[in-house]
């Protein structure tokens, strides 16, 4: 914000958004039973989009849609809230309780070429013509809580799934594993 690339700012938030969204889905994968948990995690970091068309596409796993993630990732935050299920069935009904996807949609409308970006650049004079603006001073304090809400709701998204996978029963049980190179660098040190 402070070079006055107000669309470069709210296109690096959405990317940033994209870390709670991860580790949201990773703790939804830990929670729930599935047949090959390597195989689900090497989606998330060996996949492709367009893995078996794309021209740089490398390999043939395909990579998870992010919108897919963040919405695993608010339907376990929300459960912090709504301990019964009955209240959680509700809560997640109401598209207005899922805010990271909320939040990732007005980003990536502030970073894209579109009215909301246009808007932080430029506005209607008094003459009625549209110019740029000569002074982006205004435009970051109306934007600036635009931009800060959702990174400050994904900074405390980014604590609380990290806390909630290092502290899962299936994460602890790593340490079980025989493991030839954590073996190594006991023997290296």
């Amino acid at each position: 914000m402070n070079n006055d690339n107000l669309p470069s700012v709210f296109s690096n938030l959405k990317s940033f958004l994209e870390i709670p969204a991860l580790l949201g889905h990773v703790y939804h994968i830990l929670e729930n039973s599935y047949e090959n948990l390597n195989l689900e995690l090497s989606t998330l970091y060996l996949g492709n989009k367009n893995s078996n068309t794309g021209l740089l596409a490398i390999g043939k796993i395909e990579q998870k849609n992010i919108l897919t993630m963040l919405e695993k990732a608010d339907k376990e935050f929300l459960k912090i809230e709504h301990k019964d299920s009955i209240s959680y069935a509700n809560a997640i009904k109401d598209r207005n309780n899922y805010i990271l996807k909320m939040c990732y949609a007005d980003s990536r409308n502030f970073s894209h070429i579109n009215w909301n970006a246009h808007a932080i650049l430029s506005h209607m004079n008094k003459e009625g013509n549209w110019s740029i603006r000569k002074d982006l001073n205004e435009s970051k304090k109306v934007h600036y809580s635009d931009y800060m809400n959702p990174l400050l709701i994904s900074i405390i998204m980014i604590e609380y799934f990290l806390n909630k996978i290092v502290e899962h029963n299936k994460v602890k049980k790593f340490d079980l594993l025989d493991n030839s190179l954590a073996e190594l660098e006991l023997e290296y040190n």
